[in-house]
């Protein structure tokens, strides 16, 4: 069992911390570049990978914890940190929901209130703050079992009800993005086989991020069925914890980011520039320095 904890806990840290430059990279690109800055789409994929890196960096401390199996950092956990990156997990899912109705606007040109997505936005960090409270004020909180995962403290009568409240608030949540998809998709689908005249024509840059939101969507939508149906679908093994927490992580901490730069051209640009622009220079200062010192002292 000990070698079992000793590896979920180097899994955790290292798949977590590694993952942590790159994100934060792209996270300050889209928040200092005002083409990204002032689409709302890019505006709400900041706040869902300013939240990945909340959950990947949390799980990457939890391994911490479970390694030096310290009681003091345990109780950090459990108080602060586990609320924390919980909760942000929960506000991600209803976020997915605002990113749906976006490409339903932008793609379907859905004739909505202007305020919808802000609203949502709105409501969708309220949520996330409803669970914050819940776990970190002990009424329902989050616990470390065995060393290996976290769940429910399931001996307090509040917990039930703050379990079945993700369990039906995420599912439904889940539920409504899978529907606007549904229609978007289907939208695009009638205008290309049809072939009828619109008045604006999709982008490429639309359809990408059309792309990415979907993946995004059907990712947390496995790993939320995952977290609270794992234990009938799973085979009963420490190690489908540990799997599912790896699968967590990776998904939160790399594969978000790699579509984010897969699927926006120039998002990719903007996030690799600068390291582009330190070749060059160091490419440059080489080439003048060379023949100065190659130079004949007899010419």
């Amino acid at each position: 069992m000990e070698s079992t904890v000793l590896t979920a806990g180097c899994l955790y840290a290292t798949i977590g911390y590694l993952s942590a430059p790159l994100y934060f990279r792209i996270i300050w690109v889209l928040l200092t570049h005002d083409n990204f800055r002032r689409q709302k789409c890019y505006f709400l994929l900041t706040q869902v990978g300013i939240l990945d890196c909340l959950f990947s960096l949390g799980q990457a401390t939890f391994g911490i914890c479970i390694l030096t199996n310290n009681d003091n950092l345990t109780a950090v956990m459990e108080y602060v940190v586990i609320p924390l990156f919980a909760a942000g997990w929960l506000a991600m899912i209803a976020l997915n929901l605002v990113l749906s109705v976006n490409r339903l606007i932008v793609v379907c040109s859905a004739p909505l209130p202007r305020q919808t997505e802000n609203v949502l936005m709105v409501g969708s960090w309220l949520f996330g703050m409803f669970f914050l409270v819940s776990y970190a004020s002990r009424y329902s909180p989050l616990i470390v079992v065995d060393r290996l995962y976290i769940f429910y403290d399931l001996k307090l009568p509040y917990a039930y009800v703050v379990q079945n409240c993700e369990l039906y608030g995420s599912m439904t949540l889940l539920g409504a993005t899978f529907l606007i998809y549904v229609c978007v998709l289907a939208s695009l689908i009638h205008r290309r086989i049809s072939f009828s005249g619109t008045k604006r024509s999709i982008s490429n840059t639309d359809i990408r991020l059309l792309i990415q939101a979907v993946i995004t969507f059907v990712l947390g939508a496995v790993l939320e069925i995952s977290w609270n149906y794992g234990d009938r679908l799973l085979p009963d093994s420490p190690w489908s914890s540990i799997v599912t927490n790896v699968v967590f992580i990776f998904a939160c901490g790399w594969l978000n980011p790699a579509l984010c730069l897969l699927l926006n051209g120039k998002l990719r640009k903007a996030v690799f520039a600068h390291c582009k622009r330190k070749a060059k220079v160091s490419f440059v200062r080489a080439v003048s320095q060379y023949p100065s010192s190659t130079k004949n002292p007899h010419l």
